[in-house]
Parts: structure tokens; C-alpha cells; sequence
């Protein structure tokens, strides 16, 4: 099994600095997506590995990223995409409220 702090991977050739950094298929260091450095989009340039386990992402972050924290918690890809960003933070949340990051 590869590590989870790989948990995307690239959905076409990216480059960095002009130089190709990934290929299709290659897996993604979630520092590249997710935080302050993070330079690569999710359902862009990446998407989440199919059975890897996201961390819960903040109540700020973009549908993108909580409709692939629900998928890799076992939702159905088909029906959380087509969920707002507040229905998936509602379904997926924990529970926690809105002052909760």
C-alpha cells in the first residue's frame, strides 16, 4: 500500500518551473493540494486516489474538496458531485458546526 500522505494523483502532464513535474497517473504529495504551498487544483490538475482516506478539509474549502473527503469515505462519486458545498459539509461535516475548521 503507498503511503496516505500521497493521496491524489496527476490527471494530466504537469509542469513546474518549465520543467514536467508529473505525468497522467502519477501519484500527488498531498502538500501539493492542500495548505498554504499548495500549488496544484484538485479536479484540475489532480484528483483523489480511489480508497485513500482524505482528512477532513476546512468549512471554507471548495466543493471539489469535500466531494472527494465524502467519496473517500465511502459516498457515491456520482451523487456527491452533484452536491453543493454546504449539503456535502452538512452530510460529511461530523457534525460539527460552523466554528469548527
Amino acid at each position: 500500500m503507498v503511503a496516505p500522505n500521497w493521496p491524489y494523483e496527476a490527471l494530466n502532464v504537469i509542469t513546474y518551473n518549465g520543467v514536467r513535474a508529473y505525468n497522467p497517473g502519477d501519484l500527488v504529495a498531498a502538500s501539493a493540494v492542500e495548505g498554504d504551498a499548495a500549488w496544484l487544483v484538485l479536479d484540475e490538475d489532480v484528483k483523489a486516489r480511489e480508497g485513500v482516506r482524505l482528512d477532513r478539509p476546512a468549512l471554507n474549502a471548495s466543493q471539489a474538496r469535500w466531494a472527494a473527503y465524502a467519496i473517500s469515505q465511502g459516498a457515491d462519486p456520482d451523487e456527491v458531485n452533484g452536491m453543493s458545498r454546504a449539503q456535502l459539509i452538512k452530510d460529511y461535516g461530523d457534525g460539527n458546526d460552523e466554528s469548527s475548521p
